[in-house]
């Protein structure tokens, strides 16, 4: 890993206190052993006392190996994923992922969680048992050779054959339950952004039976993981008692002495083995999420001054199906388009193929604004020149006059949807740009308000805009009805509005809708 030199001393000392701290946990059952073969000769009391007392010690070492252990573990593993995250955020500005979606933001943080399992729960405890099986084989030559063979198939059984006969149940598990938390996300999300859609094609009550069979299939996946991970400890301690039965009927007869102590001794290397089962067979997993989140995005966006799509087709990373499928898009300067369909059909992901010219203002559809004042928010920390009066008017203008140019945002929903949206329309006539990119302009806005956004957005020169109020259509040049991905209407508008196409039947849709609401 890139970042891991930089940690290597500590992890090198993590890895080293691990085996000696799992080592003294295991002298203390050895001893314990030794203690119980011991009492049957009668020793001095003495003896007993000195063994207790040195068990006792043996315990207080343990846990300050532990906590040493943990502590540079924990700092190694911490500085490494910090480096990571660094990298990775400088390096999305070139990524054609939505990284201020709130989803995209939830799933980056499952991926460096299950970077810091990789390291925390993988990588150091399996090395430093690995390590300690070594050293116990070793010393297991002192006793009989029976013994050695025994150590040696069950760490290879229990470190590497079990988890990878279970690795590629937990990559399914794994790879369903994601795809699910996906689909559940964009059905929540459908049903409640979507809704006007979901009540024009009434198809509000089959969407809600959707995301609750959802739910069901996410609870019955983690019952299959849990299931999973029970059955592979059942085969490991099945191994652990036939291993346990291997030693007593190999030595019952040359060293029935030290068989309580050689047991124990097992018991106890048998029960650090267990807790790295499921993360050891999760390995493959966890490894793709560190390579995904560490590499460099390869697909760079190429600023240019044309707005054309011909033939384009767009995956997510980490997406199994295409968003967009053979998309031709071509906007002249002067041009004003209209991008309309139902609610996950595309809209958004084809104004972000869209956002590859350096002379576009741009609404997103999650707007962000800084901890800072209004004036500092729309001029963009002085990059569009404009004056506290001037900022002030344009307030005033836009029915934002309960706020000043110096009144202060702590965070991006201090404010309304719909106060953010005219505050991004203020943004975007300081920046004065020629094409104009927006995303659900009039979301949020009453009827008036709606109609004094329209009225500056159609105000300028080059205008491409994704929405759902359909009020304005007659205004554009070219309407582009898209669904599933394609776009399977551009029409002009005297075009459009014949009985026999797609957008057509939107708009009588939602002119039955408004007039339902009224």
């Amino acid at each position: 890993m890139t970042f891991f030199k930089n940690e290597r001393s500590r992890v090198l000392l993590s890895i080293v206190l691990g085996i000696i701290g799992g080592l003294v946990g295991i002298s203390i059952f050895g001893l314990s052993g030794y203690m119980i073969s011991l009492s049957y000769f009668e020793p001095p009391l003495f003896i007993i006392i000195l063994i207790i007392v040195v068990i006792k010690l043996f315990g207080m070492a343990k846990g300050v190996f532990r906590y040493f252990e943990r502590l540079f573990s924990h700092e190694a593993t911490f500085e490494l994923i910090n480096s990571l995250r660094k990298n990775y955020f400088k390096d999305s500005i070139h990524s054609e992922e939505e990284t201020n979606h709130e989803w995209f933001v939830s799933r980056l943080n499952t991926h460096f969680e299950r970077i810091e399992d990789y390291y925390i729960r993988i990588i150091y405890p399996f090395m430093t048992t690995a390590l300690i099986a070594i050293i116990l084989t070793l010393l297991a030559f002192i006793v009989n050779i029976k013994l050695v063979l025994i150590m040696v198939v069950f760490t290879l059984i229990t470190l590497i054959v079990i988890p990878f006969l279970f690795q590629n149940k937990f990559k399914v598990l794994d790879e369903e339950n994601n795809t699910k938390l996906d689909q559940l996300y964009m059905a929540m999300y459908h049903l409640i952004h979507g809704f006007t859609d979901l009540y024009v094609s009434n198809r509000i009550k089959d969407k809600k039976h959707d995301t609750l069979e959802m739910f069901k299939d996410l609870n019955e996946i983690e019952r299959k993981r849990m299931k999973t991970e029970s059955i592979m400890v059942f085969v490991t301690q099945v191994f652990q008692i036939v291993a346990i039965v291997t030693i007593i009927l190999s030595l019952e007869h040359t060293h029935a002495l030290y068989l309580p102590m050689l047991v124990l001794l097992f018991l106890n290397f048998a029960e650090i083995v267990f807790p790295i089962l499921r993360p050891a067979a999760e390995y493959k997993n966890v490894k793709a999420s560190l390579t995904e989140v560490e590499k460099k995005p390869s697909d760079m966006q190429i600023m240019t001054e044309k707005i054309v799509l011909e033939n384009h087709s767009f995956r997510y990373e980490g997406s199994k199906r295409d968003a967009l499928y053979g998309v031709n898009f071509k906007v002249a300067p002067g041009e004003k388009h209209v991008i309309i369909g139902p609610s996950g059909s595309g809209k958004t992901t084809l104004l972000n193929q869209l956002l590859r010219t350096k002379s576009a203002s741009v609404m997103p559809q999650f707007l962000d604004f800084y901890n800072a004042t209004i004036h500092e928010n729309v001029t963009m920390f002085g990059a569009n020149d404009a004056t506290e009066k001037e900022v002030n008017a344009l307030l005033e203008e836009y029915k934002l006059s309960a706020v000043k140019s110096d009144t202060h945002m702590y965070y991006t929903h201090h404010m309304s949807t719909g106060e953010q949206k005219r505050l991004q329309i203020i943004r975007m006539l300081l920046e004065d740009k020629n094409i104009w990119i927006l995303d659900e302009p009039t979301a949020g806005l009453s009827a008036e308000l709606s109609k004094k956004v329209w009225d500056t957005v159609m105000s300028q020169e080059t205008v491409i805009v994704a929405t759902h109020d359909l009020s304005h259509l007659e205004a554009f040049d070219f309407i582009h009805y898209i669904e599933n991905g394609r776009v399977l209407e551009t029409l002009k508008v005297e075009e459009a509005m014949k009985p026999d196409t797609h957008i057509y039947e939107a708009v009588q849709n939602f002119n039955e809708l408004i007039q339902t609401l009224e």
